[in-house]
C-alpha cells in the first residue's frame, strides 16, 4: 500500500471550507492530518464537519508539532508570505489560494527558497482546472481560430464585494480591489490562453464613484471600505495581442456579467459559454463546445498531487504566477 501524503490546511473560512477542503478530502491519496485558524470557532466547527483530529490556533506550532508533506494556505492575502516563508523553512511544499502574493519583491525571495529548497510552491487558480478552460486551451494552441489579436475580459457586478471576509474591505490586508482579487484569475487564465507572451505597453484606470457615496455607505458589507471598486485597463503583447479588461465590484448594472470574449484571425470562442465561432468564405459558423463537467478545484487537487515532486511541472508552476504577480503589481502602480 502507498504511503498517504500528508496535507495541512491553514485558514477554515469560505475558500477553505467550500472548496479547498473537500476537494483535498475527495483525493484518496492523501490524509489532512491537521488544520489551523486563529478562530477557535470556526476551527472547531470545520474540523468536526471534515472530522480532522489535529487543530491548532498557531500555525508554528501545527508545524512543529506535524508531520506536513504539503500546506494548503487559504488565508487573508497579507498573511500569505510569511506563512509560504515559514512552510518552505521546514521543507513543506505549498499550494496558496490566490492571490498569491502581493508583491513582486517579496515574489522573488519566495522563488529563490523555494528552488534552493527543492519544493513545490504555487497558486490555487482554479480557472485553469475548469473542462471549459482545458478545452479551449487545447483549441487555441491548435490555432483553431488563428492567430489572436484581440481579448476581452468583463466581469462586471452590480454589488459584488465579497462578504465572506472582512479582509476584502481593506487594500492592506486584501492586496487591492477586484483588480487583484478577480485579476489573479481572470488574466491568469488569458496570459495561459496565449503562453505568457512579453509585455509591451499597458494601462490601468482605478474607480471609487459607486463605495465613495455617503448614500451607498450604509449598504456596504463592511463599514470600512478603501481598496478600487473597478478596474478598467488595457494590456498590449509584443505579439501584438491587446487584452482588454474591466473588473468590477460595484456597478449600476441590470445584471452580473462574467464573460472573455477571444478573437482570432480565423474565428472566436466565448468563455465561459463555450460559444465557438468559425468565420468561412465570410460566413460564420457557430457551435457549442462540448466538454464534460467536473469540479475544478478537485481537478485542480488532484494535478497538484500527481506533479508536486517533480517541481514547476503542475499545471500552474511558479514562474507563471511570478508573471501575473508582477504585471498586478505593475498595474497598480500605474
Amino acid at each position: 500500500m502507498n504511503k498517504l501524503i500528508k496535507v495541512a490546511i491553514v485558514g477554515t473560512g469560505h475558500i477553505a471550507e467550500k472548496f479547498h477542503l473537500p476537494a483535498w478530502q475527495k483525493n484518496k491519496k492523501i490524509k489532512i492530518v491537521a488544520i489551523c485558524d486563529i478562530n477557535q470557532k470556526k476551527l472547531d466547527l470545520v474540523a468536526n464537519k471534515f472530522k480532522v483530529k489535529s487543530k491548532y490556533t498557531e500555525l508554528k506550532i501545527m508545524v512543529k508539532n506535524e508531520d506536513i508533506d504539503i500546506l494548503n494556505i487559504c488565508t487573508p492575502p497579507y498573511l500569505h508570505y510569511e506563512q509560504i516563508k515559514l512552510a518552505i523553512k521546514n521543507n513543506i511544499n505549498v499550494l496558496v489560494e490566490k492571490p498569491f502574493i502581493v508583491s513582486k519583491k517579496k515574489f522573488l525571495l519566495i522563488k529563490k527558497n523555494s528552488i534552493k529548497k527543492k519544493l513545490t510552491c504555487t497558486c490555487a487558480l482554479h480557472q485553469r482546472f475548469r473542462p471549459i478552460s482545458r478545452k479551449i486551451k487545447k483549441l487555441i494552441d491548435r490555432k483553431l481560430i488563428g492567430d489572436i489579436y484581440y481579448i476581452n475580459i468583463l466581469k462586471r457586478q452590480f454589488r459584488g464585494i465579497p462578504r465572506h471576509s472582512k479582509f476584502f474591505s481593506e487594500k492592506k490586508f486584501s492586496g487591492g480591489g477586484p483588480l487583484i482579487d478577480l485579476g489573479s484569475h481572470y488574466l491568469d487564465l488569458v496570459f495561459w490562453f496565449l503562453k505568457f507572451p512579453k509585455i509591451d505597453s499597458y494601462s490601468n484606470f482605478n474607480f471609487n464613484n459607486i463605495t465613495r457615496m455617503n448614500t451607498n455607505k450604509k449598504y456596504l458589507p463592511f463599514k470600512k471600505f478603501n481598496a478600487e471598486e473597478l478596474s478598467v485597463g488595457q494590456i498590449f503583447c509584443k505579439n501584438n495581442t491587446l487584452v482588454n479588461y474591466e473588473l468590477g465590484y460595484a456597478l449600476n448594472q441590470k445584471e452580473n456579467i462574467t464573460s472573455i470574449e477571444i478573437f482570432g484571425t480565423k474565428g472566436s470562442i466565448r468563455w465561459p459559454s463555450g460559444e465557438l465561432t468559425l468565420t468561412k468564405n465570410n460566413k460564420n459558423y457557430i457551435s457549442k463546445i462540448k466538454i464534460k463537467e467536473k469540479k475544478a478545484s478537485f481537478l485542480q487537487v488532484n494535478d497538484f498531487i500527481e506533479n508536486y515532486k517533480k517541481r514547476n511541472k503542475t499545471c500552474v508552476n511558479l514562474n507563471e504566477v511570478g508573471y501575473i504577480v508582477e504585471l498586478i503589481d505593475n498595474l497598480y502602480a500605474k
